[in-house]
């Protein structure tokens, strides 16, 4: 929607954002505090194989905006960098938390077979731990 604003529309936006504490996705994380590596390592890859397009570009200038009205660096995170990617390979947009899912599902069938492999059994929440807030 904005990748192809000027650097003044840009400015004021993420301003605004700032200013509303609203969340800019793609950018932040938990224990990546300046820069993510497998954000970095797609990007060389996303050169290197001429994928790195406009939405590339986009979320770099993105990341130097946000930075440049902060005190606190904010990396580009593997999310970001996947999204930004996908668009450019030519990937619809809303497609993108159905591809993200799928690199996490290895990490979770680890952590599942770990549990079996060591008698933990698979947790189970409580419902009292549970809201369920419908759709």
């Amino acid at each position: 929607m904005y990748h192809n604003s000027d650097h003044e529309d840009l400015h004021a936006l993420l301003a605004e954002m700032k200013q509303q504490k609203q969340y800019i996705p793609g950018l932040g994380h938990k224990l990546f505090t300046t820069e993510d590596p497998r954000a970095t390592t797609l990007f060389s890859i996303a050169k290197e194989t001429t994928l790195f397009g406009t939405h590339c570009e986009f979320m770099m200038r993105v990341h130097k905006e946000v930075n440049s009205q902060s005190s606190k660096p904010l990396p580009i995170n593997i999310d970001g960098a996947i999204a930004a990617i996908l668009c450019d390979m030519g990937f619809d947009y809303q497609l993108g938390k159905s591809i993200f899912i799928i690199g996490r599902v290895p990490g979770l069938l680890a952590h599942i077979h770990e549990e079996t492999i060591n008698d933990v059994g698979i947790r189970r929440l409580s419902p009292e731990d549970v809201v369920y807030k419908g759709i």
